[in-house]
């Protein structure tokens, strides 16, 4: 199976509640697709509309979990500037449905991070994706958490942005390689 995206309101045809909030090019949703297929579980940080968990729900048959305070990226209440909804719960467990993921396998964690949730602070995770604010300093945190709770493959969004390659270098630099490279996604792994 594939995944082919209409940025920024389609996956495969299928109307999203939202948007495609921030994979919005065909070979990063390659990328995301082929890494989360290789594992059996899969977390990300930074959820917005649920896209990406969508994606990762097509390819990979475990759990499913997100992070995210559901804030609308630091703006509380402010809708988004493209579809004029303020992200949320209800818009992600719509789209799992429209999309045939069953919600017993979504997990959703409804908090800034860091800190990890309390509730999977023992758990582990074969892939994880890091999308939330693209600042040094919080992806920094999302990454220390990461490598703790991820055992195969990180993938980090937005690979474009100076602050994100940096972590990447801190990453890298360390037990795990880099891998692979999108538009902007870059993989890395720990195997």
């Amino acid at each position: 199976m594939s995944v082919v995206i209409k940025y920024p309101f389609h996956i495969n045809g299928i109307k999203l509640a939202g948007r495609n909030g921030g994979i919005g090019n065909q070979e990063d949703v390659d990328l995301l697709y082929k890494y989360a297929s290789l594992g059996d579980s899969y977390i990300e940080i930074g959820v917005f509309f649920g896209s990406s968990l969508v994606i990762a729900g097509l390819a990979c048959d475990g759990e499913l979990h997100g992070i995210d305070p559901f804030d609308g990226m630091n703006k509380p209440g402010r809708p988004d500037d493209v579809t004029g909804l303020i992200p949320s719960v209800d818009h992600v467990i719509t789209n799992m449905d429209r999309f045939g993921i069953d919600r017993d396998r979504v997990h959703l964690h409804v908090q800034r991070h860091p800190p990890w949730p309390e509730a999977i602070k023992d758990k582990k995770f074969d892939v994880g994706l890091i999308d939330g604010l693209h600042t040094y300093d919080a992806c920094l945190a999302d990454w220390e958490a990461m490598r703790e709770h991820v055992t195969k493959y990180i993938l980090f969004h937005d690979y474009n942005k100076s602050t994100v390659r940096r972590v990447v270098d801190v990453a890298t630099a360390s037990e795990w390689q880099l891998i692979e490279l999108g538009n902007k996604m870059a993989v890395i792994g720990n195997e």
